[in-house]
């Protein structure tokens, strides 16, 4: 009989600890995909940013804010949430699915509203990050002719365009970028990590000449 006791003692504990380890953020996170589901999601939306003040990696919270933003018609930040969500787990297939939805109805959006260059910023980050450099190009030249004097656009771009290794034309739109805000310490690394790929194939090319 005691030993019966002692089983459901223990199996008691472990449960209570189980409800006990749900965080402040999980629990956040869950009243707000719960909300999402409930179609209210502004509620859900505000259940949510809190869960991320609280652990602004965390992961699910992004990708289910993303969800309520895209269904409130705030797709650029929805991108944005499924973004990061892919970034921190690049395995999350959830995430990966919903930022191409979310990028569905944004290109759809651009096509209604062509003179948004946040939206064209936005297309060519996420083109990016997931290898797209051509495409990333294409995004950000676009988003150029409309906000020609963003500095943070020019340092996007050029930064494409050397993961490209097109060095000359990324050297230009990292200088441009500088000329714009000479504060902008990302173009200034940028532009010396151009510097030394340039040297380094530059080496590479000569080596293979002289054999």
């Amino acid at each position: 009989m005691r030993s019966w006791v002692a089983v459901a003692f223990v199996t008691l504990a472990m449960l209570s600890a189980c409800g006990a380890s749900e965080s402040e953020a999980d629990r956040l996170r869950r009243l707000g995909r719960d909300r999402g589901v409930a179609g209210d999601y502004e509620q859900a939306v505000g259940h949510l940013e809190a869960a991320l003040q609280l652990d602004p990696d965390h992961v699910r919270a992004h990708d289910d804010l993303g969800v309520c933003l895209r269904d409130l018609g705030r797709l650029d930040e929805a991108v944005e949430h499924h973004r990061r969500a892919v970034e921190l787990d690049p395995a999350y297939a959830n995430a990966r699915r919903n930022l191409g939805e979310a990028l569905v109805h944004l290109r759809v959006a651009i096509e209604l509203a062509p003179s948004d260059a946040r939206g064209f910023r936005l297309l060519g980050h996420v083109s990016g990050l997931r290898g797209e450099q051509e495409a990333a190009v294409a995004w950000y030249r676009r988003s150029l002719q409309l906000e020609p004097d963003s500095a943070m656009g020019h340092n996007n771009l050029g930064y494409n365009l050397l993961e490209l290794g097109r060095f000359d034309e990324a050297e230009r739109e990292f200088l441009r970028a500088l000329e714009l805000d000479d504060r902008l310490e990302l173009a200034r690394n940028n532009l010396d990590e151009l510097r030394e790929r340039r040297a380094a194939a530059e080496a590479e090319t000569g080596g293979k000449e002289g054999r």
